[in-house]
């Protein structure tokens, strides 16, 4: 089987991860070469006797890359065309798929929802288990903004409320929502393999009555009053739909969102205060955060 690799060179890797997340993207890989050199030039705090300059110096020398892999050419060609400068190889490796699966092992989404690969074996305890198989483009739970919008969301509470989940990605949002406890929760994405994916992780989690997930823009055609808005997307996607989450949330109800660098995190507090919204909780991982807000 042949997959896609999505060369980025960049020398704003932080730009790139922040595009990748507003396309749902949250697994990559960087290089960079002044990771190397830091280990290279601070050989006490690292494990190592020797490194030949020689068999490294090209990596030292190049310009930053972040890569994403890909099942499919399309979305690979889709997702590429966002960038200046990318490339994508052809890789034909039958052992790939599964060392790409090694990379992931059951994680802990929060303290009481573990999310487990199929080939996984699930983990001992009174844990909520999500079962998701990661795709190449779509969240799995590892990223720090899904783990803050998780936690947001059993911290305010899912029980018997309407949850709105926008950018659903792999679903894993929505997905947990309804081993919360919602009743009914809408998914919604613009891109139409992130809701077939979504669709299939629904389906294997058992959560087809509870959840509908559908191709659409929040800005228009979507009549649905949530209880619990969540949107884990980018800082700027944020402040650009707050206007119409109002719309869609009934007053009282947590909006929860991340996918937010803390860097414009100020940026986003600062619209959702100009309409309207009271800002309750603001959560940092890494340098990601996650806010969790409401209107009356």
């Amino acid at each position: 089987m042949k997959y896609y690799q999505v060369i980025i060179t960049t020398e704003d890797t932080e730009s790139v991860i922040e595009e990748l997340a507003g396309l749902d993207i949250f697994e990559y890989q960087i290089e960079d070469p002044a990771d190397l050199r830091e280990i290279m030039d601070n050989k006490s705090e690292y494990d190592w006797d020797f490194i030949d300059e020689d068999l490294v110096k090209n990596e030292l020398t190049m310009m930053p890359r972040v890569n994403v892999f890909f099942e499919d050419a399309g979305r690979a060609a889709q997702v590429a065309s966002k960038f200046i400068d990318a490339e994508i190889r052809t890789i034909d490796d039958a052992d790939w798929k599964e060392k790409y699966k090694e990379q992931f092992k059951a994680l802990a989404l929060t303290e009481n929802i573990v999310v487990c690969p199929s080939w996984e074996e699930v983990p001992e305890g009174d844990y909520i288990i999500i079962s998701l198989d990661p795709g190449m483009a779509f969240g799995t739970g590892d990223h720090a903004t899904t783990s803050m919008c998780a936690q947001l969301m059993e911290k305010w509470g899912c029980e018997g409320k309407k949850v709105l989940d926008v950018g659903t990605g792999s679903g894993i949002l929505a997905i947990a929502a309804a081993l919360m406890g919602a009743s009914d929760v809408l998914g919604i994405d613009i891109d139409d393999d992130a809701v077939a994916v979504a669709n299939e992780n629904v389906a294997k989690n058992g959560c087809s009555d509870k959840i509908k997930i559908v191709k659409g823009d929040l800005t228009e055609g979507v009549d649905y009053e949530a209880d619990l808005v969540v949107a884990n997307i980018i800082a700027e996607l944020v402040i650009e739909l707050a206007k119409d989450i109002k719309k869609h949330l009934k007053p009282g109800g947590p909006f929860i969102c991340s996918g937010i660098l803390v860097e414009k995190s100020e940026m986003v507090t600062n619209a959702l205060l100009d309409l309207g919204f009271q800002v309750d909780d603001i959560f940092m991982s890494d340098d990601w955060c996650a806010i969790g807000a409401h209107y009356e």
